[in-house]
């Protein structure tokens, strides 16, 4: 009943960030209780889960060419291009690349990085977690380190039980990105490569990227 208009997250994985009914393996993000607490400390934002194409959901989230079909480009000019310009036309937005992120884990987590670096006039903050950054023969490392420092807030993590993203923190890092300020590593003792252990992570990385 306001005029107010607020930031997007667009996320992907959309299926599991809501519901466990329809969640993988019966477990979510709880991202809806988790912007719940967050409006209680004064961060609101929309957010947008866009959900995958189940067996083509590797290719949607791969930039890079090579064993695994890389759709990813064409998939990021889909939520650029279709599906943001929808958002901003029905919702209340703050339509600036400063209030606009893109967020995910896994294969998520690889085409958010990668959307951060190579679109920064649209997004100003992302979030990875447990991202794949093995894909294709890890070429995103290559195209992290072609790349311009962009400003904005980058948002790593991952479980001691399952890949680290530890070479891309340190990459970062020699970029420019300062941890704590616009860079923010986490490792979780004991995690594992599931929607429960990201469950338990946004609501700080949240605090960070949107605080």
């Amino acid at each position: 009943q306001t005029t107010r208009h607020y930031p997007v997250l667009y996320m992907h994985d959309g299926q599991n960030l809501f519901d466990a009914a329809i969640g993988f393996a019966g477990q979510e993000w709880q991202v809806d209780e988790t912007m719940e607490q967050l409006a209680s400390e004064g961060i609101e934002a929309i957010v947008v889960g866009i959900c995958h194409m189940d067996q083509q959901r590797i290719p949607e989230y791969n930039p890079f060419p090579g064993k695994w079909q890389g759709l990813g480009r064409k998939y990021l000019d889909f939520v650029i291009n279709t599906v943001k310009p929808i958002i901003d036309r029905d919702f209340r937005t703050l339509v600036h690349h400063e209030a606009t992120g893109i967020m995910g884990s896994s294969m998520g987590g690889l085409i958010s990085l990668y959307g951060f670096f190579e679109r920064p006039d649209v997004f100003g903050y992302t979030g990875a977690m447990s991202p794949a950054f093995w894909i294709n023969s890890g070429q995103i490392y290559s195209y992290i380190q072609r790349s311009e420092y962009v400003p904005g807030k980058i948002y790593l993590d991952n479980g001691t039980r399952e890949g680290s993203a530890s070479r891309m923190n340190s990459l970062l890092v020699a970029k420019g990105y300062q941890p704590g300020q616009d860079l923010l590593y986490v490792v979780e003792k004991g995690a594992e490569h599931t929607e429960s252990a990201w469950a338990r992570r946004l609501p700080d990385a949240l605090r960070f990227l949107m605080g």
